[in-house]
């Protein structure tokens, strides 16, 4: 498997960076894990609110305890002001997480100091 492959397959399905620190771009792979972290902290505190607005519905007893009661609240929050923070957060996190990725695969196609050294052109003792 090439590092290229290797670089863009660690960034998007472990978290963003990753393959920025397998390149050795170690400021870059910073840079995305953090901003693809704050995004993903902003998205699951809008998550939280989400289902603390719900909780609410069925503690009060406006909602029934029942799954389409349940569905009904959801998306009666997400129709409201709420619902546009959790998808902006969202949107945000897929978004840098796409960059990331992207910006792995230029990484290691645009900086030949990533590629590993070439074995090929030595003899048996390691002399050229």
């Amino acid at each position: 498997m090439s590092r290229t492959l290797k670089a863009a397959l660690l960034t998007a399905f472990i978290f963003p960076g990753l393959g920025h620190f397998y390149l050795n771009c170690r400021i870059t792979g910073a840079i995305h894990a953090i901003v693809t972290s704050v995004a993903l902290a902003l998205f699951v505190v809008a998550l939280y609110h989400l289902a603390q607005a719900v909780a609410a519905d069925l503690s009060s007893g406006q909602v029934a305890l029942s799954l389409d009661g349940l569905w009904q609240s959801t998306q009666w929050h997400l129709a409201e002001a709420l619902g546009t923070r959790v998808y902006r957060t969202g949107g945000l996190v897929i978004l840098f997480w796409l960059l990331a990725t992207i910006d792995s695969l230029r990484a290691a196609w645009l900086n030949p100091a990533n590629k590993p050294p070439d074995v090929s052109q030595q003899t048996d003792s390691g002399v050229q």
